[in-house]
């Protein structure tokens, strides 16, 4: 099992490949050292980026004042602290969450671990198994409610029952 993400920094691209080996041995343990890989990637190409995130400050203090203008030099600021102290950003990309799922093209066939459970439906044995499983238990009768005599209000009867 291994994991794989590209990431790009100014144009320079470059993969991460993270498998599992002698000390990565679980699902879990591939997810935190493929982090960890990652994570030390994006640290290591921003600060080959440095110099140009410094030119690029430059030429933004360069120009004629603009709230624009303002703004790009305090995100540009917070990229090359973030460069020079080997940090990231502490929030995810915005958008993510509300973004559209990917179109994703079904096929006909049916991977051969899947069994079918009802007409077009399919899971694996297991969750099978446990699915008839709770469908055969019977489920117990709720407790009927206790009827009021009359002259007597539903809250006394309850507070009568509930009391002996």
């Amino acid at each position: 099992m291994k994991r794989e993400t590209t990431i790009t920094v100014a144009g320079v691209e470059r993969v991460v490949r993270t498998e599992m080996a002698s000390k990565v041995r679980t699902v879990k343990q591939l997810e935190a050292a493929h982090t960890k890989a990652v994570k030390a990637t994006i640290t290591e190409m921003r600060r080959a980026n440095l110099g140009a995130y410094k030119s690029t400050l430059a030429k933004l203090e360069a120009e004629p004042w603009s709230p624009a203008r303002d703004r790009d030099i305090e995100a540009t600021k917070r990229i090359v602290r973030r460069a020079e102290r080997g940090t990231l950003s502490a929030h995810g990309t915005p958008g993510v969450s509300t973004a559209p799922f990917p179109k994703v093209k079904f096929t006909e066939e049916v991977p051969p671990y899947l069994v079918e459970v009802a007409p077009g439906h399919y899971a694996t044995e297991e969750a099978a198994e446990t699915l008839f499983d709770v469908l055969a238990e019977p489920t117990p009768e709720p407790a009927a409610l206790p009827r009021p005599v009359a002259g007597e209000s539903f809250l006394d009867t309850l507070l009568k029952n509930v009391a002996a």
